[in-house]
């Protein structure tokens, strides 16, 4: 289920909160960047066990999840969030440069849509973001 908007919608994702799993700062920084343009409450963390800490704080309202992290996987924490009542239906966004179909096929069983990361720029997935909130016609 690769998606990609074009034109992007203009939902209004102030006070959405979003929670960004990258272990690679720079590209963390820059995503948390765009959504902050957006009025969204971003919360970062750079392995999945963080990632788990902040969602006993705060459940957020999307996850933008890369699938090579240190420690545990994405796809590991992945299954982890969809077994919990809590976050089962938590929408997952996977960010990856991780090319097998396994990877893919796999993030999308638990419910989550799949970028390719050297194919999507920030502003591709802050569309998708947007789409995702937008009112259903």
């Amino acid at each position: 289920m690769e998606h990609t908007t074009t034109q992007p919608p203009t939902t209004d994702l102030t006070g959405k909160k979003i929670l960004i799993v990258e272990d690679d700062v720079f590209l963390g920084q820059v995503l948390a960047q765009y959504m902050t343009h957006e009025n969204i409450d971003t919360i970062q963390a750079k392995s999945a066990e963080e990632a788990l800490e902040s969602i006993e704080k705060r459940i957020p309202d999307i996850i933008v999840l890369d699938i090579y992290l240190p420690g545990m996987s994405g796809l590991e924490f992945l299954e982890k969030i969809r077994g919990e009542e809590k976050t089962k239906n938590t929408k997952v966004m996977v960010v990856s440069n991780a090319g097998q179909l396994e990877d893919r096929a796999k993030a999308e069983s638990l419910g989550a849509t799949f970028f390719i990361k050297a194919l999507v720029s920030p502003q591709e997935i802050l569309n998708n973001i947007k789409a995702e909130f937008a009112p259903k016609s």
